[in-house]
């Protein structure tokens, strides 16, 4: 696989095997419009490069070398199946400080913040697919399964420094007609509800893959 930025739902990625190769393919026009990612497993499956870098398609991501080289360094020596770090705000010049948390072994949420941009082992993502199966079509339910699968065998380390700087999208406000609004949060409503039962899914199984899962009473005896 060439050194292409697709796009996977609200993540943009690309494979690098080092600092340069993710420094000379970044993103550096965040309006373009890149291949989409249909099949995650199969996209996954076919990197050969070690690293996927993942950036939210939502921000401006400003990330230097010797960052890039810090995420790499971590990831090297660790052998970790993820790598995330601490971020600055930028609004309109002013930088504030992103601290993030560090990840535990019962972190379930599916919502858990890594920040707009982090670094995948290539190996955990193919070991995980391997051992544990494919993973769901939607890119958000898939994303959450793959963290999860990759957490049983790898850690997911959090670098406590600020090692890159995070600007919003300028985006235009869309407008919505009188009378439907409503309407609207009532779909969304009804689709969060339905998200969160896949998530609620996809939670299920992975505490049952770990032996972690404790079914409801059936009853008293």
């Amino acid at each position: 696989m060439n050194t292409s930025v697709y796009q996977w739902g609200r993540f943009l990625l690309w494979a690098a095997a080092d600092e340069e190769q993710a420094a000379a393919a970044w993103p550096a026009d965040v309006q373009t419009t890149h291949k989409k990612v249909l099949r995650s497993s199969l996209f996954f499956n076919k990197i050969s490069s070690d690293y996927l870098l993942v950036m939210d398609a939502a921000t401006d991501v400003s990330c230097d070398l010797r960052a890039l080289r810090r995420l790499v360094a971590v990831a090297r020596d660790t052998g970790a199946g993820m790598i995330y770090s601490d971020y600055f705000d930028n609004r309109d010049g002013h930088f504030t400080g992103h601290p993030l948390n560090d990840y535990q072994p019962g972190s379930l949420s599916d919502n858990f913040n890594f920040g707009p941009f982090f670094m995948l082992s290539t190996a955990a993502i193919q070991f995980a697919l391997q051992k544990y199966g494919t993973l769901p079509f939607d890119p958000d339910e898939a994303f959450y399964d793959l963290r999860l699968k990759i957490s049983i065998d790898y850690h997911l380390i959090h670098i406590p420094e600020f090692l890159y700087t995070v600007s919003a999208k300028k985006r235009k406000n869309a407008k919505t007609a009188g009378g439907k609004t409503d309407a609207l949060f009532a779909y969304v409503a009804r689709e969060n509800v339905v998200r969160q039962k896949k998530m609620e899914m996809i939670a299920t199984r992975h505490l049952k893959r770990i032996g972690a899962h404790l079914s409801a009473p059936t009853g008293l005896a």
